[in-house]
């Protein structure tokens, strides 16, 4: 963290973060509004005082620009007030992701679609999981601290397993099966319903998990490679 980062920290109540936050959020695509501090009060769920404190407080941090015309106020956030909200965004999405299983999307050897195609497995993952899987997985690459978080999480969660079966004399090994739900980080109104395999013979590094879903999870999503996803367990959906 830079030390300017931290005097931004420092010198910040939650309080000016929150009436921030809410004029970038009025604000919306305009660069200026027209605001009484009447309305203003009503948005903060604060008096009228406490509003016209947050506002002057944002103005002495040059958060934002004020002006008086008549009984309104016009205002503005500065590049230095966009510069306090993204890095705020910055310090939520590094707290969200810290406590949520996130992957980064990366291209696989299309091993998943090969084992995802054969008879044995596709049947059983039909009528198993409940749903109909598209012939591939999404390849999500977790972090160490994010593949101990699942880990720990799977150890406690009873699989569904997916039994091995021998064809053409050749064996293939069972694969346990969690059910999850996934979605891009940041997107969370796109969620899908799928499943995390844990296959006993795989040609990928260890934390590279493999995910099945009903649709192409790329297109559904939305998503390439690099893009984070959020896993989350056995959901309710």
């Amino acid at each position: 963290m830079s030390k300017e980062e931290k005097e931004l920290i420092k010198s910040s109540e939650a309080t000016e973060w929150f009436a921030l936050i809410n004029l970038a959020h009025i604000l919306t695509e305009k660069q200026e509004i027209l605001v009484k501090s009447t309305e203003f009060c009503k948005t903060l769920g604060t008096s009228q005082q406490t509003a016209s404190r947050r506002l002057q407080n944002l103005e002495k941090k040059g958060w934002i620009r004020r002006e008086k015309k008549f009984n309104v106020q016009k205002i503005e956030i500065t590049d230095e007030g966009y510069h306090a909200i993204f890095h705020i965004f910055d310090k939520i999405k590094d707290i969200y992701e810290r406590f949520h299983i996130v992957g980064t999307l990366v291209s696989g050897a299309d091993e998943g679609r090969y084992y995802v195609s054969i008879k044995g497995y596709y049947e059983q993952f039909k009528k198993k999981l409940g749903f109909e899987p598209y012939k591939g997985t999404l390849n999500l690459e977790l972090s160490d601290h994010h593949y101990a978080i699942l880990t720990q999480k799977l150890n406690n969660l009873k699989p569904i397993i997916i039994e091995g079966f021998t064809e053409e004399n050749r064996g293939y090994g069972s694969v346990s099966c969690y059910t999850s739900v996934v979605y891009k980080l940041n997107n969370p109104d796109t969620i899908c319903k799928s499943a995390i395999l844990r296959v006993e013979r795989t040609f990928h590094k260890a934390h590279i998990v493999e995910v099945i879903a009903e649709p192409y999870l790329r297109q559904f999503l939305n998503i390439k490679d690099g893009d984070k996803v959020v896993i989350l367990l056995n959901n309710n959906y």
